[in-house]
């Protein structure tokens, strides 16, 4: 782990509230008869010596920082809960549907025509290289709910060879929104309909195994609070 740098010395080691040269300097302007150093003197102190001088980066709230913060704890339990939920009912749709690397899959491509001068939309045929199983869960950190169409697969273009991403399949993503519409009745969310979806399945080639630690409860939370903490 690297070790912190101070703020006021650039010293490593210690932090600025910790920082002897700066506490070294406070009592220098404490002891000052200038009433402009007492003055700075006081600031100094009530701005890094004050517990009450913290803020909370999630919170907001003084006193504390984001690693007590009893907001974030419980946002990040609850958010754990919802992405092992998202995470379970995906599992389920892909075994149901043998989704996995080798299916065969139908996406929409945006791509860019000289000739026509514009962007155009084509369908092609892609088979399933990767399954991006770090982004089932991702969504934003404060009350919104978990993004559980956030998954992505890697697809290769059998025709150009060409490598992109997409979305899920629409099949897969109506069988997780069932499940969990079944399982939550606080899960009322629109669902896009068949014909404008943008990716759909043709054939399966069985579930590819998911990480060891995809479905585990500590492994999840701490991957929850990493992505909560990079949303703030």
């Amino acid at each position: 782990m690297a070790k912190r740098r101070c703020r006021w010395c650039g010293e490593l080691g210690h932090n600025v509230r910790s920082c002897p040269k700066r506490k070294e300097r406070v009592e220098e302007l404490e002891n000052s008869e200038n009433p402009h150093d007492r003055k700075l003197a006081e600031r100094h102190k009530q701005r890094f010596d004050s517990q009450t001088s913290r803020r909370c980066s999630y919170c907001r709230a003084p006193g504390h920082t984001i690693r007590t913060c009893p907001d974030f704890k419980q946002m990040a339990s609850d958010r754990t809960s919802s992405v092992l939920k998202l995470r379970r009912a995906m599992m389920q749709a892909m075994k149901h549907y043998s989704l996995g690397v080798g299916s065969l899959i139908e996406s929409s491509v945006d791509e860019w025509s000289d000739a026509n001068r514009s962007w155009i939309n084509r369908k092609v045929v892609g088979l399933v290289t990767e399954i991006r199983w770090n982004q089932m869960g991702v969504g934003p950190s404060r009350g919104a709910r978990v993004q559980w169409s956030g998954a992505r697969l890697f697809v290769t273009d059998t025709h150009t060879g060409k490598e992109h991403t997409c979305q899920m399949p629409w099949e897969i993503l109506e069988y997780v929104h069932n499940l969990l519409s079944a399982n939550d009745s606080d899960q009322n969310r629109t669902f896009i309909a068949k014909e404008n979806s943008r990716v759909r399945m043709i054939t399966g080639a069985g579930i590819s195994s998911s990480p060891e630690n995809f479905l585990n409860d500590k492994e999840v939370l701490k991957w929850t609070e990493k992505k909560m903490k990079g949303n703030l």
